[in-house]
């Protein structure tokens, strides 16, 4: 199933949080996605999930929010893999690679 843009992301977003001390609303206003911010993110949709009264729409706009915030948290995982066997590879000595 294809992801959403992240332009769309930020749609859905606002739509659904729960104020502006909210995650998903930092997300939708900012633009940007913080790394600790995204177990919050997903934490608030899977509470509109549950909680609340949604038409099939908006269910699936929910669930393909989630399937964004799962992806980014699949991203960030594999960049860290990489980034830690990249060093275990060079001796643990970081390095500029810069040309």
């Amino acid at each position: 199933m294809r992801t959403i843009t992240t332009k769309t992301a930020h749609a859905i977003a606002a739509d659904w949080h729960g104020g502006q001390w909210t995650a998903l609303y930092a997300f939708a206003s900012s633009g940007q996605l913080q790394a600790a911010q995204e177990p919050l993110c997903l934490a608030e949709i899977a509470e509109n999930l549950s909680n609340s009264p949604i038409s099939p729409v908006q269910l699936k706009r929910l669930q393909s929010l989630k399937r964004f915030f799962e992806s980014i948290k699949s991203m960030i995982q594999l960049t860290l893999i990489l980034g830690i066997k990249c060093l275990k590879s060079s001796g643990n000595k970081l390095s500029n690679v810069s040309g």
